[in-house]
């Protein structure tokens, strides 16, 4: 049976292919191209299917062989490309297009169209079956089966439908129509939830570039190497200009994104300043770069900047695809910071595992952070307790130089003032001094007081040699009592510790008698 007939056209038997516009086949094709010439026959015909024979224009006039006169019947073997009206068709076709068997008013084909559309007028038809886009197969899969026609469609709905909130399968519908693919993002999957992402991008200014391999992150240090040479290659081999990685993470399993940036050095000033990512994006997405760099395996370049107050607005106000529109609304009003964070979707396992890969990542990435504060807190310890001490030293040799400028300006002094006669000022100075001495040589001041208690230092020294080098203590009554008290606790204790370890004796005999017993036993 024929894939999808074309308008009237004769189909007695076909091969499902698919080739282009007037590509010439050798083949059975499937869509049959303007022109082309073929030996087969195509299941999704393309606009005018060719004989076996030579090959017409593809658009011919009125009358010609290529767009046959209105009642002429071609009696040649050959078929244009896009067949007049009364061109009879004795080729094979699934979708023949306008005219490939879009006969005279009133003909009869040769043989039955696999699904004809407009045939000939008058011509026997079929009717047409209409292409239907993802979204309408996968409602008719849950809403409308017409696989057997009787009650069994019911149990394959259900069943459709149950693959639908588990997110995977084949769902058949109608026998003329294949299978619909199930995947998670169909609205039914129940498998979904709402998360929260930091909104990415930084400054324009910083100049990052976000180069998606299709590669892992294994595979991308490997390359590491030859992606900046050819970078630099690719603007121009300028030594003005320098490329530097920002880092590498995993996006996926078979996924992975390098951050790069390009500084610009002038040559009169020696200024470096950073090429905007902006600039840097538009400049690799060329086609000419763009095609270099697909030797690497990119999948697409993106500047990592902060998105506008309207792109957010945009990507608020419509939903993913799969997610109902009252749960994205709920998750955008109990978003916990409207101004860092974003709702994403989170559809199926695989998405989970991967959003959890990405937290352990995260979690890794701030233990290390922490161990490296943690680090440099320990040198900076470490640092401050030595500064500690240098500081101490300046300290004690900065008294010791003060002291010595001091004694060195004292005798420069005296040499300077030897011979002459005091002034004012030193005559008060020396009178305070004296005043000082003699306060401070008076008996009952400091000097008598510091007498006596020398005096009386000498003297205990005394009796304590005359009395055998003073080995006999007095205690007072308080200290004697508490001295009772400490020992009476001790000797307390040591008879607590003496009756546990008593007990524990006779246990361990016992234990030992026991198990001697059951050994002769």
């Amino acid at each position: 049976l024929g894939g999808f007939g074309g308008f009237g056209t004769a189909t007695t038997t076909s091969a499902p292919s698919f080739s282009g516009f007037g590509q010439p086949n050798q083949q059975q094709s499937g869509f049959g191209g303007f022109g082309g010439t073929t030996t087969s026959a195509p299941s999704f015909g393309g606009f005018g299917t060719t004989s076996t024979t030579s090959t017409a224009p593809a658009f011919g006039g009125f009358g010609t062989t290529g767009f046959g006169g209105f009642g002429t019947t071609a009696t040649t073997t050959s078929a244009p490309s896009f067949s007049g009206f009364g061109q009879p068709n004795q080729q094979q076709t699934g979708f023949g297009g306008f005219g490939s068997s879009f006969g005279t008013f009133g003909q009869q084909k040769p043989a039955t169209t696999a699904f004809g559309g407009y045939g000939g007028f008058g011509a026997q038809q079929q009717p047409q079956q209409q292409q239907l886009t993802p979204d309408e197969a996968f409602t008719h899969c849950i809403f409308k089966v017409s696989f057997f026609g009787d009650e069994r469609d019911t149990t394959i709905a259900r069943w459709n439908y149950l693959q639908a909130m588990w997110g995977t399968g084949k769902a058949y519908f109608s026998q003329l129509a294949p299978p619909v693919e199930i995947t998670p993002q169909n609205y039914l999957c129940r498998f979904k939830a709402m998360s929260y992402n930091k909104i990415p991008g930084k400054d324009n200014k910083m100049g990052h570039v976000a180069l998606v391999f299709n590669k892992s992150v294994a595979q991308i240090k490997d390359l590491q190497l030859q992606l900046v040479p050819t970078l630099n290659q690719m603007l121009g081999g300028n030594p003005n200009y320098s490329i530097s990685i920002d880092g590498v993470r995993g996006l996926s399993d078979d996924k992975s994104q390098v951050t790069i940036f390009v500084e610009e050095r002038s040559p009169t000033t020696n200024e470096v300043k950073r090429i905007t990512a902006t600039d840097l994006c538009a400049y690799l997405n060329q086609p000419m770069t763009k095609s270099q760099l697909n030797n690497f395996a990119i999948d697409h370049i993106v500047a990592q900047i902060h998105p506008d107050e309207d792109q957010l607005k945009e990507y608020l106000m419509n939903p993913p695809k799969g997610i109902d529109p009252r749960m994205w609304r709920q998750a955008i009003e109990d978003n916990p910071d409207p101004t860092k964070l974003i709702p994403v979707p989170m559809i199926g396992f695989h998405e989970l595992k991967w959003r959890t890969k990405c937290q352990e990542a995260e979690t890794e990435i701030h233990n290390q952070y922490l161990t490296k504060v943690s680090r440099d807190l320990e040198n900076l310890k470490q640092r401050y307790t030595s500064s500690t001490a240098q500081i101490m030293e300046y300290r004690r040799k900065f008294a010791e130089l003060s002291h010595r400028i001091l004694k060195i300006i004292v005798k420069q002094e005296i040499t300077r003032k030897m011979g002459v006669s005091m002034s004012p000022e030193e005559e008060i100075l020396r009178s305070k001094l004296e005043n000082m001495l003699a306060l401070v040589s008076a008996p009952t001041q400091f000097k008598g007081r510091l007498s006596e208690l020398l005096s009386q230092m000498r003297m205990q020294r005394d009796q304590w040699s005359h009395a055998g080098g003073g080995n006999e203590y007095k205690l007072d009554k308080d200290s004697t009592d508490e001295m009772q008290t400490f020992l009476a606790m001790q000797q307390k204790a040591m008879a607590l510790l003496i009756d546990t370890m008593n007990k524990d004796i006779r246990a361990l005999k016992l234990i030992s008698d026991g198990a001697n017993q059951l050994m002769r036993g």
